[in-house]
């Protein structure tokens, strides 16, 4: 028999995961892909499906959105086709891409539905995809209780009954198993949400469709584990993973997850000239987001024009930052376009190459990413979603948004290199991706301002910036690297 989970609940992560370890047993895990780029809060992170893969088990597919293949769309129906045909195969493209290798498909809503009028079926489009299976939901029976293997239809397996209503319980599953085992054969068993009473969300949890609880799910698994023995499954009752029982070859071990950290300086303040000889000395480069009218202005509000040169012929990326530092969200759709793509045009002016933009204060929505793009940008950084602590731990590779990313963001006072550090490690841990670090002002002790320098927003010391850099050079975690933004978006 198998194990499979549909939709990549978070809550299967979560309370699924430990029972399966516990047991030494694994499963079948459909997920949605763009659920997953999304961060979607019912649904489990690529760093979780990571270590569901790692632990043994199958990483399938369910369509890029969960269309349900079996219902019509509006419109043309070779247009139709086409759409379907594109959510199973761009899905599985997603999930080849992380290193998952999938083979077994599951139907969004469990049907397989009807033929096109060409004859073209939702099987036909998963098997065209690359899939060696599809799994759909129910047409167990106990006149028909198990699959062969293989199975007569390996695009429309069968899984055993659930209740019409209520949750699963341990004697649906039992029963179910046991059905099998008159004829023998292969009996997948279908779970959604797993709840866990001390959960705050129990009660919400139990009253979605087909919900086991996970003491369900352990007294079941503990019934299989004893097979052949009293009060245990039938004699030759074994779990194995869709792709085993279908003779698929092994999975193969999944790429490494870099993470990469790209260091960024806002608004050009002059305190950040004091950089260059820390970065020279560990042979890193940075990002610096420039306000062209303070630099235009001068009289010490931002760095100079040859200072911003001399960084450029460093290796370090010169972007964007608005003419004026101004909230674009609270500006007309016409000043906008003024601040973006004048300081677009002036930092081009001066012979510096501008491809990456940040938004002053994080004030951004879809009509300003427009014009960000249109004034000549590659990419743009939002505001700070990612944490030390999650459920962000990093921007995803590429990001979900090239003109919404996501930066670090939580801390309060002066940043310290404990704190980036955490921050680099937590990232590495959950999968690694691009994590953005914002500086804005640098501050020395010996100088006179250091006491207003160190009050302002999340500054820096010198010395705590030198240290983080060591460290990063040197004893980060492995598949670390630090990267300018233009040098990562160039690669996506």
């Amino acid at each position: 028999m198998s194990l499979t989970f549909s939709d990549g609940h978070r809550n299967q992560y979560d309370n699924a995961r430990p029972v399966l370890l516990a047991h030494r047993m694994r499963a079948t895990f459909y997920v949605v892909s763009s659920w997953i780029d999304q961060q979607r809060a019912c649904c489990m992170a690529w760093w979780q499906i990571d270590d569901l893969y790692r632990d043994g088990n199958e990483i399938g597919g369910m369509g890029r959105d969960h269309l349900d293949l079996g219902v019509p769309s509006p419109g043309p129906w070779r247009q139709d086709v086409e759409q379907k045909r594109a959510q199973v195969c761009d899905d599985r493209q997603r999930l080849a891409a992380r290193g998952y290798d999938p083979r077994s498909f599951a139907y969004p809503s469990g049907a397989v539905g009807a033929a096109f009028p060409d004859g073209t079926t939702a099987r036909d489009i998963v098997r065209a995809c690359g899939y060696s299976t599809a799994r759909a939901v129910g047409g167990g029976s106990t006149a028909a209780p198990a699959d062969a293997l293989p199975p007569v239809d390996p695009f429309a397996l069968r899984t055993a009954a659930r209740p019409d209503t209520g949750p699963i319980t341990l004697p649906s599953l039992t029963d179910a198993v046991t059905a099998a085992d008159h004829d023998g054969g292969w009996v997948p068993m279908a779970f959604d949400q797993v709840c866990r009473r001390d959960t705050p969300d129990y009660t919400e949890c139990m009253a979605t469709p087909h919900a086991v609880e996970d003491t369900t799910l352990s007294a079941f698994l503990d019934w299989l584990q004893a097979a052949g023995r009293p009060g245990g499954a039938p004699a030759g009752t074994v779990v194995e993973t869709v792709r085993e029982a279908m003779g698929v070859p092994e999975q193969p071990p999944l790429p490494s997850r870099p993470t990469i950290v790209s260091l960024t300086f806002d608004d050009a303040h002059p305190s950040q000239y004091l950089v260059r000889p820390v970065l020279l000395d560990h042979g890193v480069r940075a990002t610096f987001f420039v306000n062209s009218g303070l630099v235009d202005r001068g009289k010490g509000a931002a760095m100079t024009w040859d200072q911003l040169r001399e960084l450029a012929a460093d290796g370090n990326d010169i972007g964007g930052h608005t003419v004026d530092h101004l909230d674009l969200s609270a500006l007309a759709p016409a000043d906008v376009h003024t601040q973006v793509c004048a300081d677009h045009d002036r930092l081009v002016a001066e012979r510096l190459n501008p491809v990456s933009f940040a938004y002053p204060e994080g004030g951004v929505n879809p009509d300003i990413e427009r014009t960000v793009q249109q004034c000549g940008y590659r990419s743009a950084r939002a505001g700070g979603s990612v944490t030390p602590v999650g459920p962000i731990y990093s921007e995803s590779l590429p990001p979900r948004d090239p003109y919404a990313t996501m930066a670090l963001g939580g801390a309060t006072g002066p940043l310290r290199s404990d704190y980036l550090q955490s921050a680099v490690s937590s990232a590495a841990a959950h999968g690694g991706g691009w994590l953005q670090i914002v500086f804005h002002m640098v501050c020395q002790p010996s100088t006179p301002d250091y006491a207003r320098c160190i009050s302002t927003q999340t500054p820096i010391e010198i010395g705590e910036l030198r240290d983080f850099i060591d460290w990063l050079t040197t004893r980060a975690p492995p598949d670390t690297t630090v990267r300018t933004v233009d040098s990562v978006m160039a690669d996506r």
